[in-house]
């Protein structure tokens, strides 16, 4: 009986597929299920990789796409959701890959956005046909995060409170700040949007300049008011940009101490 290090190519290919399950496949795993060392597990894999029998997707991280699946077959590498949750161990799915998720835009991206606590050195990652934005924290509160099932997986996502928190911090994270008055107008006329607990994710997230764009946009949009005069009183002195992303300052807006250097106004 052969034991799993006498095993042909196809026959471990075949071994290592049913540990897994999503197509993903790390060096710590094959080292048990092929009964080797890590290191002569990591030796394994990458000659595999090299005659194209699995696929590298990070260090220590391979793609292997099971023997019985059939053309045409949908594999776990159809849903970059699942994908960013085996990339990245802290991490969640935010600005406007949250807005999508939320139904709160219709406007088109390329890409999915990835807050995580990785020290990488890239700003966007691409496999499989997927790009990767990546904004690095130095740590990840939990304040407005939450849990979804994508098929057999749990992946993290902001809520749209949180999603918004961010972006008022930081515009860049949707797409700029004339995305984010569409999105936030999108949600007003939600059923089930919350003030209060945007408002009290804010005060958990937030800074200065958040709070300022928060009152700014909902006063010149006419939306609640209660959430403007809280921001009012939040805020702090100093100038900031309306998107720090423009070059221009635009007029000033003494209230809010803020250069509104952009039009709320979504084409």
């Amino acid at each position: 009986m052969k034991t799993p290090k006498t095993l042909k190519s196809r026959q471990i290919i075949g071994l290592l597929s049913k540990h897994a399950p999503n197509g993903l496949l790390d060096i710590e795993t094959a080292s048990k299920v092929l009964e080797i060392e890590p290191k002569k597990a990591s030796v394994r894999l990458s000659a595999l990789s090299k005659r194209g029998w699995i696929q590298r997707v990070k260090r220590g991280l391979y793609y292997i796409l099971p023997l019985e699946a059939k053309p045409g077959q949908e594999t776990m590498m159809d849903d970059p959701f699942i994908l960013a949750h085996q990339l990245f161990k802290e991490y969640y799915i935010g600005g406007w890959s949250a807005a999508e998720y939320w139904a709160l835009t219709d406007q088109i991206f390329n890409s999915v956005f990835i807050v995580t606590t990785e020290n990488l050195r890239a700003k966007t990652i691409s496999l499989f046909g997927y790009t990767f934005n990546i904004l690095r924290v130095a740590s990840i509160d939990n304040a407005g995060l939450k849990k979804v099932w994508r098929k057999n997986i749990q992946i993290q996502i902001s809520t749209p409170e949180r999603m918004i928190a961010d972006s008022l911090r930081n515009p860049s994270m949707c797409g700029g700040i004339r995305t984010l008055a569409s999105i936030i107008s999108e949600y007003d006329k939600k059923a089930d949007k919350n003030y209060d607990v945007l408002v009290e994710i804010v005060k958990k997230i937030g800074n200065g300049a958040t709070w300022k764009r928060l009152g700014y946009i909902f006063e010149e949009l006419k939306l609640n008011d209660h959430v403007s005069k809280v921001a009012e009183k939040e805020i702090s002195s100093g100038v900031v940009k309306l998107d720090p992303s423009i070059t221009s300052r635009g007029d000033f807006v003494k209230k809010w101490g803020m250069w509104a250097n952009a039009s709320l106004k979504h084409d």
